[in-house]
């Protein structure tokens, strides 16, 4: 896109003017929406302690804090017929049904 093409914000300066921004940075921001929600849902209950080496730390808590989040965001898109968990909730059917020995489709089902 074309950087001098300038659009209108959601902002406005304290003299209440519009705030104008280029296309492209709005076309960005919009897009950055779903990974900073993503980032910020698997920060809120990280499994990373103090006792592990650091690369060791971020490679756990990208797979495990990623996959969680994505598992989050499909069970409340997709189980129609049942309430939404929030991130704490899920977490923790997800560590019961695992410590319980149960099937995968048992935290669906609960």
């Amino acid at each position: 896109e074309d950087v001098s093409t300038l659009v209108t914000s959601k902002k406005t300066t304290k003299r209440g003017e519009v705030v104008m921004k280029p296309s492209c940075v709005m076309a960005y921001n919009a897009a950055k929406k779903g990974v900073d929600f993503s980032d910020q849902m698997s920060s809120y209950y990280t499994p990373i302690r103090k006792t592990l080496i650091w690369y060791k730390k971020v490679a756990l808590d990208l797979l495990l804090g990623t996959c969680v989040v994505n598992a989050l965001v499909l069970h409340n898109k997709y189980s129609l017929n049942q309430k939404k968990f929030c991130m704490l909730t899920f977490r923790e059917k997800i560590l019961r049904n695992l410590l319980e020995g149960e099937n995968v489709g048992a935290l669906v089902q609960t």
